[in-house]
């Protein structure tokens, strides 16, 4: 993983450098954050929320190509560096056909599937790296963590005053 690039990641994988995942024992999914009407009460709830919409965002995403493109519906016959670069590829097919023939490729009904990540079902889905993390990389992976939390909490609460809340 390049440096200061990262996978997003749920909760059932462990903290490492190359993933961001949600911080465990704090709210999470969407559905309840709507159904209780609340707003982020500290930096990790604010960091929860926005991981979680934004993992609910990228579950879309991949709805609609897999319902687009078979082929990610299949196990693929192709090698791993084939594999990693299909969802890009296809991005960029899908992006084009948007562009210039919606009308023959897209179905509007698509964007509103809901295939969201968001049902509690946090299992890891492969192997990242020979075996765990040591405590100096779940350290590094939990001090940018916070930082970026830090980061959003004061954004937020700048916005808020701004906003006069």
């Amino acid at each position: 993983m390049p440096p200061g690039k990262y996978l997003l990641a749920d909760a059932g994988f462990g903290t490492l450098d190359a993933l961001l995942v949600p911080y465990r024992g704090v709210q999470y999914h969407l559905k309840e954050w709507c159904q209780a009407n609340l707003r982020p009460q500290n930096r990790e709830e604010l960091f929860n929320l926005r991981h979680a919409a934004l993992r609910n965002v990228i579950e879309r995403i991949f709805g609609v190509l897999k319902c687009q493109f078979h082929i990610l519906q299949i196990p693929p016959k192709y090698d791993m560096h084939i594999q990693a670069q299909l969802p890009v590829t296809l991005c960029a097919i899908h992006n084009f056909i948007r562009r210039y023939d919606p009308e023959d490729f897209f179905d509007p009904e698509l964007a509103s599937v809901d295939l969201s990540a968001d049902e509690g079902d946090e299992q890891p889905a492969g192997i990242l790296g020979e075996g765990p993390a040591d405590a100096a990389e779940r350290r590094r992976a939990d001090q940018r963590r916070d930082a970026i939390a830090q980061e959003m909490w004061d954004d937020y609460q700048r916005e808020r005053v701004r906003r006069g809340l």
